[in-house]
């Protein structure tokens, strides 16, 4: 009964994640010191930066959503979004990191551009992986199908530091090797280092808490206490 639930549970899910809708063709950009809009024939493949400010924008579709949200994934150091008057998000002067990937959109969005003003110091700027519409649960469930790996694996993480810790207690009490403890909490402190390093990355958790200086931290200090746990419990 209950493989039953799961796979009831599991179809509805993936049905319901198959409802956004894909939005690629129609994509024009310009540079800060042109006025003519070009069109972006390749979305997905970055353009070469020239120095300069780029505009990318896309005519949002006259269809109506109960929660509406587009989901954007790429290579943006500092940008932002609006939809006709309305600034839906800014990483102007403090961006650490990739953003989140998913962004609430005014109701009224219909027939209005969505404007991407970015800038970069790469070698290409614009570059995105997905463009998504739909509705705001619709996208989290997609997302966290795309980063279901990450997940499972910042998950993994946590549990084996949570049993290296309590193998190391087990072990202190029962007075055994102190060189098996050490090599135990160091296997702890390396899966630590792992979950924090992948956490960082994850744009599903970029979602329940959007601070990209939070996140970036997060990796950094995960990058760096991982080989220290690595090369001790060696």
């Amino acid at each position: 009964m209950k493989k039953i639930i799961f796979f009831m549970f599991y179809i509805s899910i993936s049905i319901m994640a198959l409802t956004y809708i894909k939005l690629y063709d129609g994509w024009e950009y310009k540079w800060e010191d042109e006025t003519k809009w070009h069109k972006y024939n390749t979305p997905g493949v970055p353009l070469e930066n020239k120095g300069e400010m780029l505009y990318l924008r896309y005519k949002l579709p006259d269809i109506e959503l109960e929660n509406p949200a587009v989901y954007l994934t790429g290579i943006f150091d500092n940008s932002s979004m609006q939809i006709g008057e309305t600034l839906i998000y800014n990483t102007f002067a403090k961006s650490f990191f990739s953003p989140k990937s998913i962004f609430k959109i005014p109701y009224n969005f219909q027939n209005k551009y969505l404007i991407i003003k970015v800038s970069s110091k790469r070698r290409d700027v614009g570059f995105f992986g997905e463009f998504l519409l739909g509705n705001e649960l619709e996208l989290l469930t997609h997302q966290i199908f795309v980063e279901l790996d990450k997940i499972l694996l910042v998950i993994f993480s946590f549990f084996v530091l949570v049993i290296s810790i309590i193998l190391y207690f087990y072990f202190f009490i029962l007075q055994r090797d102190s060189s098996v403890r050490r090599s135990i909490i160091y296997l702890g402190i390396f899966s630590l280092g792992i979950g924090f390093f992948i956490s960082g990355q994850t744009q599903t958790f970029k979602y329940f808490y959007d601070n990209n200086v939070f996140w970036a931290y997060m990796m950094d200090f995960g990058k760096y206490i991982a080989p220290i746990g690595l090369w001790d419990f060696l």
